[in-house]
């Protein structure tokens, strides 16, 4: 399995309302619907904040594989919305300092992979990755327009948790500051069935690891295929973007919206998974489990 992050190490030496929000509650028996390094297996319930699952631009704002020839080009203005709500996502585990990428979907909330919160597969609260700090609109090693947040609690679903699945690799993270009424943030959304996404414009926004350490990359492509939990497309991407936004302007969700999150290149299993970039999808349950845990913050 070959996930979009990458070791950084000498990267890193280098350069570095009004609803009421879920309530977690003990998991019923074999159902929990996420797991928290704070309270591990949850069922959440309680609805999300008015407003959940839309952008917000702000009024003062304005992968892991390479496919074919590289179309890939440099975000230069990264404090313009919605390129100022995506950010570099920096985190130790025991083999050292890696990096992702992130992007806000509420105030103090980050959408990213599953991978970048926990290894997967151990059931193990004392494997959570530590140390998270997320720059918004990083635009080269010492360039932080908006500073960085550290992370109150970590997400992701339980069968990434117990079982390493790659079509349940999303995570959640609550940061400690609220920077996305700065940045502005993504909306995202769902649509049912097998193929609705086929054919949709892609746009994926991350810091790859190929690159200058904390510059932003862009590719445009789209959806060649999806099934249920997973979206398949061959936008150029390297190690470094998972969690990054698979996102398209206005058609479903006003503003900039995300359809599913980055994390994996091609080259693994069969199907489409041998011969595309894939991205966990947003289903209509982890669209709802998003904003319900979003919602929590307020």
């Amino acid at each position: 399995m070959r996930r979009a992050f990458v070791l950084a190490l000498l990267a890193l030496a280098a350069g570095a309302s009004g609803l009421t929000g879920a309530t977690p509650s003990s998991a019923r028996a074999g159902t929990p619907d996420a797991v928290s390094s704070l309270q591990g297996a949850v069922s959440v319930e309680g609805g999300a904040l008015a407003g959940a699952g839309e952008s917000h631009a702000p009024e003062t704002v304005r992968a892991e594989s390479v496919i074919n020839v590289d179309d890939r080009s440099r975000v230069q203005a990264t404090t313009t919305y919605p390129n100022s709500a995506i950010g570099q996502l920096t985190f130790t585990t025991p083999e050292g300092q890696f990096l992702c990428t992130g992007f806000l979907v509420d105030a103090d909330t980050v959408l990213t992979s599953g991978h970048c919160l926990h290894p997967g597969g151990t059931s193990a609260a004392a494997d959570w990755y530590t140390g998270h700090r997320f720059s918004p609109g990083q635009n080269g090693a010492g360039n932080r327009p908006f500073g960085s947040c550290g992370a109150t609690e970590l997400w992701t679903l339980p069968g990434w948790f117990d079982g390493e699945s790659e079509y349940q690799d999303l995570g959640i993270i609550q940061l400690d500051c609220e920077v996305g009424n700065q940045t502005g943030w993504f909306g995202y959304f769902s649509r049912p069935g097998l193929r609705a996404l086929n054919e949709l414009v892609t746009h994926l926004r991350g810091y790859p690891g190929d690159k200058p350490f904390g510059t932003m990359w862009t590719d445009r492509g789209r959806v060649w295929a999806t099934q249920v939990n997973m979206a398949f497309y061959r936008n150029d991407t390297f190690g470094g973007q998972s969690g990054s936004p698979v996102f398209q302007w206005g058609r479903y969700c006003e503003g900039p919206c995300a359809m599913a999150v980055h994390g994996y290149g091609y080259g693994h299993g069969s199907g489409p998974h041998r011969d595309n970039n894939h991205g966990v999808r947003i289903t209509a349950a982890r669209e709802s489990l998003i904003a319900s845990i979003a919602g929590q913050n307020g």
